[in-house]
């Protein structure tokens, strides 16, 4: 997964192929809450309608929680070429489809769509490519594990593959690719945060630059009254097949979001969020700083198999 795929596989915007992930009962505000109310270790909840908004908020921000979502990316990329005047863009679907089994386990796919990427052309001063970017699959085997004090922690294992099915040079790597995947995340009280690393190599003889691409996604969610929430969820990437000046691209940055409630689908809801990153460590082909807009349609009702 489950990495939130902010560009798709754009290549020349990012140095990586991205992928980028999510009812009261009582009046009580959530500041109310005991330590008994935090959720179980149910990978996802049943009924939306009889959860508190903290453990709501708390299940669409951890994108291995078990909710079937469908977010929908749209990344600005600022400063782009020699010049840094450039700008590009990348809207990228990435619906997550969660299996649920017995025992809190759970088996995660991810489709990566880059459905439009945009990135200028650098051999001359005006004009740009768009087309469809590199799709990729994500498949994660998940255990949810229940810790003291009702925190919760995650813990998977999977596959990401990547697929040459960009329309043009530019939008990506068009390469097949291949690598494992290590998903790391605990839920507390107002927190959620989730590590997500992956390695990818390519695995083709295309006629094209090789791929050996470390991905770190840091998720970090605090939430605030009245499904409000600070968010910061940076892409860290290197290339290790570039020389060491080229090689690693780190931003900085996060945003404010909050989620909703559709009052009258009561089982079903959103989530929004804007964020800007600066990033403080580049390649020559990365932007100098990013626009993120994601929205999120999500339902808690992902396929069930109890073993019975």
């Amino acid at each position: 997964m489950l990495v939130s795929g902010r560009h798709g596989d754009a290549q020349p915007p990012s140095p990586v192929p991205a992928d980028q992930a999510p009812h009261r009962v009582s009046p009580q505000e959530p500041e109310a809450l005991n330590e008994t109310d935090l959720p179980s270790p149910d990978p996802g909840p049943t009924d939306p309608t009889q959860l508190d908004d903290l453990v709501l908020a708390r299940q669409i921000e951890n994108p291995v929680s078990g909710i079937l979502r469908i977010p929908l990316n749209n990344t600005v990329l600022f400063g782009l070429g020699p010049d840094e005047d450039r700008v590009g863009n990348a809207l990228v679907l990435a619906p997550i489809l969660p299996a649920l089994f017995a025992n809190n386990w759970s088996l995660i796919t991810r489709v990566i769509l880059p459905i439009a990427v945009t990135v200028p052309d650098f051999t001359s001063s005006s004009g740009n490519t768009t087309g469809f970017g590199d799709m990729a699959i994500d498949v994660l085997g998940h255990k949810a594990l229940e810790g003291r004090k009702g925190q919760l922690y995650d813990l998977g294992l999977g596959v990401f593959t990547g697929f040459p099915t960009a329309t043009d040079d530019a939008l990506g790597p068009k390469r097949w690719r291949i690598g494992p995947e290590l998903v790391l995340g605990i839920t507390a009280r107002r927190v959620v945060t989730v590590l997500l690393a992956r390695n990818v190599w390519s695995v083709d003889d295309r006629n094209r630059p090789d791929v050996n691409q470390l991905a770190l996604e840091y998720l970090l969610f605090y939430n605030l009254p009245k499904l409000w929430y600070l968010a910061t969820e940076p892409l860290i990437t290197a290339n290790w097949n570039a020389s060491q000046r080229d090689r690693w691209f780190v931003p900085v940055g996060g945003g404010l979001g909050k989620h909703f409630r559709v009052p009258r689908l009561p089982r079903l809801a959103l989530t929004t969020r804007l964020q800007a990153f600066y990033n403080v460590v580049r390649t020559p082909t990365s932007p100098v700083w990013e626009l993120n807009f994601r929205f999120v349609f999500w339902n808690p009702n992902p396929m069930r198999f109890t073993g019975r």
